[in-house]
């Protein structure tokens, strides 16, 4: 075990002199363990090592690999995970996870072991996303094999939690907090240029200002989150075909064919929220209902729905009905009746959640920065 460790600080040491910004992702807390066929890594941020695997690879390919897992955090596949799994599959999703890792490293000169999967190998361009990858094996799938399949990673590439995993963090960390450190990081690098950051890779810098400008509005962050949600859980979604209405966004928002995609947005209309807070969800309700192309239904509720409202568009006038206490759990049981693809809770947080996963994806956009159950997509609205 200490010569496993040993030669992983090693990589791990060569690795950060290279790619210096990427630190906080590559120095994470390793598990030894014979569960893992080569590494992995869990959505909290570890890592795991096979002692056979390492022994059998060479510096500079363990050095690769722990890039490869350090991008699979900083990419945020666990939260895209758990959002394309259940369209594309676990075993689609995570190819294609490897096909947009590995293009990029053998494309900066780092070495990976054996024969890993490529874009080119599955006769696919290089640069994509995972989802536009996933697409493309999911199409490819239905006419033959792909000939190529990704060893299990954990809980980092698609969100689903191994029984061989730790469970928690082994060591103190913010997943969104690093991922912006790193990305203000990588463009900080790009600017100084110098010798220790080396010639930061054009995809790391795209990516750093994807990051950081959707983060500069929340509301729009939410939009995009929700666009990424309804593509995966969507009738037919693709996304090689760009929405018509996504010319604004910084990200791409997928295109739809066939039916709409349905979505129910339960909006807190309790005490607790203030008419400022109730003004914006009104407006972000709006907002998502004129840019999402979808079907929005709109229920206020406090600790009792007060409204339905179906068909609700753009232009659709909102009235705000409620002031009691607060239970979003009546909300999203109610929105579940309305059989959508995505429940959206707009809400201060301060409620009672189901103790049990809902059966539709549910997204809380929140007005304060409070925990929610670890079965929802949150996003903090400023």
């Amino acid at each position: 075990m200490n010569e496993t460790l040993e030669k992983i600080r090693a990589a791990r040491a060569a690795l950060v002199r290279k790619r210096p910004y990427m630190a906080q992702a590559i120095i994470r807390p390793v598990v030894v363990t014979d569960q893992v066929p080569t590494m992995a890594v869990d959505q909290d941020w570890n890592m795991y090592a096979n002692t056979d695997f390492v022994a059998s690879i060479s510096l500079p390919e363990l050095a690769g690999v722990v890039y490869h897992e350090a991008l699979h955090l900083v990419l945020d596949h666990a939260r895209r995970g758990q959002m394309a799994v259940p369209h594309f599959g676990k075993e689609v999703w995570g190819l294609a996870t490897e096909l947009e890792i590995n293009s990029r490293i053998l494309s900066e000169g780092f070495p990976l072991p054996g024969d890993p999967p490529t874009p080119q190998k599955c006769g696919f361009p290089e640069g994509l996303t995972a989802e536009e990858y996933a697409e493309l094996l999911s199409r490819k799938q239905s006419k033959q094999k792909t000939g190529s399949q990704s060893a299990d990673e954990g809980s980092g590439v698609d969100g689903i939690p191994r029984p061989w995993e730790i469970g928690s963090p082994l060591e103190p960390i913010d997943p969104e907090a690093a991922v912006r450190t790193i990305a203000r990081s990588v463009l900080e690098a790009r600017k100084t240029e110098s010798p220790a950051a080396g010639t930061v890779p054009g995809h790391l810098v795209r990516w750093a200002e994807t990051v950081l400008k959707v983060k500069a509005d929340t509301v729009q962050a939410l939009v995009q989150r929700f666009a990424s949600t309804l593509s995966s859980l969507g009738m037919a979604p693709t996304w090689m075909r760009t929405n018509r209405r996504a010319a604004w966004t910084s990200l791409r928002i997928p295109g739809h064919q066939g039916k709409k995609v349905h979505i129910a947005i339960v909006l807190d209309t309790s005490a607790s929220m203030t008419d400022d807070d109730v003004a914006r969800g009104v407006r972000l309700v709006t907002q998502l209902a004129s840019s999402a192309g979808a079907e929005v239904d709109v229920l206020c509720v406090d600790a009792e729905v007060h409204s339905v409202q179906r068909g609700v568009t753009g232009t659709t006038k909102i009235t705000p009905v409620g002031g009691g206490g607060t239970d979003m759990r009546v909300g999203i049981e109610e929105a579940a009746r309305l059989s959508p693809d995505v429940i959206v809770v707009f809400t201060d947080g301060e409620t009672p959640w189901p103790e049990k996963r809902p059966a539709k994806a549910v997204i809380v956009a929140l007005t304060a920065d409070n925990d929610v159950p670890p079965w929802a997509q949150k996003v903090v609205i400023k």
